[in-house]
């Protein structure tokens, strides 16, 4: 989702705006807020527009709108994926976890068991099984093949 500021975190935004980087340790909870904008839009089958000004009371309304139509826990989700102060948001694995937890992904939910534990890039490479490793290594190979498209 790089360079679309509609999508943007707020502080991915104001990094954005001002051609900086934002720290590494909140790329997680920018992404996040990233996904939480695309579920909303794809969830309300509408554009928000939200881009350079964004609005904290639009974005409320929106989740609102979410709320009536799917489950308290997916709204629930939803909600701590756009909050709005990087500190007090979900980060994506903290998002999935809880996902998972409230078993939203039905049938498919040991895929995603089995998935979110080859996606723990919070453990140290250390840590990480030969299987991990090669999965963490088809994406970056994936990356780079798409950056040359």
């Amino acid at each position: 989702m790089v360079n679309v500021p509609n999508f943007f975190s707020p502080e991915r935004l104001l990094a954005w705006e001002r051609r900086k980087d934002i720290p590494l340790n909140e790329i997680f909870k920018a992404d996040a807020f990233s996904l939480g904008i695309v579920m909303l839009q794809t969830g309300n089958l509408q554009k928000l527009m939200l881009g350079a000004n964004q609005n904290q009371a639009k974005l409320k309304d929106e989740i609102s709108k979410f709320g009536k139509r799917y489950s308290k826990d997916l709204t629930d989700v939803l909600k701590q994926m756009l909050v709005w102060d990087v500190d007090d948001r979900l980060d994506l694995t903290q998002a999935l976890d809880l996902m998972l937890e409230k078993k939203m992904f039905g049938s498919r939910y040991k895929f995603f068991i089995q998935e979110r534990e080859m996606l723990d890039f919070r453990a140290p490479k250390s840590q990480l099984d030969k299987k991990q490793i090669n999965y963490i290594q088809k994406i970056k190979a994936l990356e780079k093949e798409l950056e040359r498209v």
